[in-house]
This record gives structure tokens, sequence and C-alpha cells, in this order.
């Protein structure tokens, strides 16, 4: 039987990087015994999603190249093909939540190796009104970092582009009154910060141990930070989540399958790192094990096929 993969190349993450590696990444897939096809991604966000949307029942496998937007096109179409495909991802954007919480190499080359040679796991989906993502949609402080921070900044610092960003924007943080409603509870109140993840690694910024996560368990994690009421509270908030302390208490940490939130005004939130437009209302949905995706477990590997 002859395996097909498709690379779904973003040219212009990391600095370039693909354009330099891709010779060598389509030799492993083709020395694996893969029938190699090449996407370069479009500036057009609706085309990239209607691509693999179409394309993803003839191919064994799809690969996302790039940072984590283009990985989050890829399960956007992955999802409207509503045929489960089996994905890989090759790290080579800024922060890579993904890659980070999934034990990715950062070479690209020894990426492609993992993915012809790896662990298939099953991976919960995020549902966000009427699209999707792969590991965060976030509304308040720091949320906005990832796509308001320029792409010539992050080529040139990389992570440290995201930290100045956050601090830049630290005197703009203004508190928000959320209203969120899960199948357990409902909670109402003013915070900083609320995000709805399946990811150890949150903008590269905080880390949640890894017994605290797991991808295929059918809930997210929902991150609540709640407003400090002074100066003094706000540098312990600040001080706890440098060092990625979830017990600092003006966090809380649900585990959900489901959640609407609400807001008095539009929010603007973020998907995967990306502007999700502003909103009143959203519901978020997990989509337990909706796709297949490759994780390293830094040992001996099994075989995709």
């Amino acid at each position: 039987m002859l395996h097909r993969a498709l690379l779904f190349v973003n040219p212009l993450s990391g600095k370039g990087k693909s354009k330099k590696c891709l010779l060598d990444v389509v030799r492993v897939f083709t020395e694996a015994g893969y029938s190699v096809r090449v996407y370069p991604t479009s500036p057009s966000r609706e085309a990239n999603i209607r691509f693999i949307q179409k394309n993803a029942k003839y191919n064994s496998i799809i690969v996302a190249i790039g940072g984590d937007g283009t990985l989050n096109e890829l399960i956007n179409g992955v999802m409207l093909s509503r045929i489960g495909a089996k994905i890989g991802f090759i790290p080579l954007g800024s922060t890579n939540d993904v890659a980070a919480s999934l034990g990715l190499p950062q070479d690209p080359v020894q990426a492609a190796r993992c993915i012809v040679s790896g662990k298939l796991i099953p991976y919960d989906v995020g549902q966000f009104n009427g699209e999707y993502f792969g590991y965060i949609a976030g509304t308040g402080a720091f949320t906005e970092v990832s796509y308001a921070t320029s792409r010539s900044l992050k080529n040139a610092l990389g992570h440290l582009a995201y930290v100045l960003e956050g601090v830049k924007n630290i005197s703009a943080i203004q508190p928000l009154w959320l209203k969120i409603q899960t199948p357990e509870r409902t909670l109402a109140g003013k915070y900083l910060l609320c995000t709805v993840s399946n990811s150890t690694s949150v903008g590269g910024i905080f880390r949640f141990k890894r017994d605290l996560v797991s991808f295929n368990d059918g809930l997210f994690e929902l991150v609540l930070i709640k407003a400090p009421g002074d100066l003094i509270e706000l540098g312990v908030l600040a001080a706890d989540l440098l060092v990625s302390n979830e017990k600092t208490p003006l966090m809380q940490i649900l585990h959900v399958s489901e959640a609407i939130i609400t807001s008095p005004t539009p929010l603007g939130w973020t998907l995967d790192g990306e502007n999700g437009g502003k909103h009143r209302q959203v519901y978020v949905k997990n989509h337990a094990g909706a796709v297949k995706i490759v994780k390293s477990n830094g040992k001996t590997l099994d075989s995709i096929r």
C-alpha cells in the first residue's frame, strides 16, 4: 500500500527556516516509503483550511511545518473534513507550545524522523463557536501578546519577544467581568485572564506540571486569574506566574468538557496564538480524541503506519 504524506509548509515561519530544511525533511519521508506532496501555505487562512479539508482524505498523514498558527489551520481543515486524519508537527515558530507539550524535537529533521517512526496518540480538539483550536483559547491579560508581537521581533528574539511585549502591556491590564457556565457550576466576577487549554505550555510564559494535563481525557484546563485587590497582590501574582506556580491564590483551575463564557462587552480572544476576533459570548467544547497526532515518548518509538 502506498503511503502519502502531505507537508503543509508555512514559508514565513522561523525566519524562513522551512526553505532551508525542506529538502532534508522530504528525504526523511521518502526514505521511509512515503510519496510526498508539498503545499506552501498562502496568506489566506480560509484558503489554507479549505485546501486541507478537500485533501485530507487522500493522505496517510498531514504534517504542519511552521508555528502553532500553521498547526491551527491544519486542525481546522482536518476537523471540517470529518475523517479524523493522522497529523504531525515540525515546529518552526517562535514559541511552539504544542511541540513543547508533546516533547517534539526543535530540529526539523529530527522532528521528521520522529513523525515517521513515532507514537500516535488521540488528541483532543477544541471547538470555539464555529472554529476549532488545538491547544488554547484565551482572553484577558497577555493573551493578545502572541498576535500583537510583530513577526520581525519574533524572528529576531524568539521567546524573549513575547516577554517584552507582555511587560509593555502590564500597565494596560484591565479586569474583565466574566460569567462562566460549565456543566458542574457557574462562576462570575472580575478576572485578569481566562484561558481554555489542552497544553502544558501556554504562550511560552507559563507551564503546567505534566501530571495536571492529559491530551486525550475529554477535558480542558479552564484557568481563571482573579483581579488583584491591590499592587501587593499584583506583585505576588506576577512572581508566581514567573515560576509557573499554579497554586497562586488568585488562580483557579477547572477541568471541563465544555463552557459558555459571557461578558457585557465584546472581548478580544486568541486561538492558538492567533487573533480569534471579539465576542460577547463564546461556547467552547472538547472533541475528545478527534485527531491522531504524533508524540515523542523520548524512548523507543512505535511505527505510525
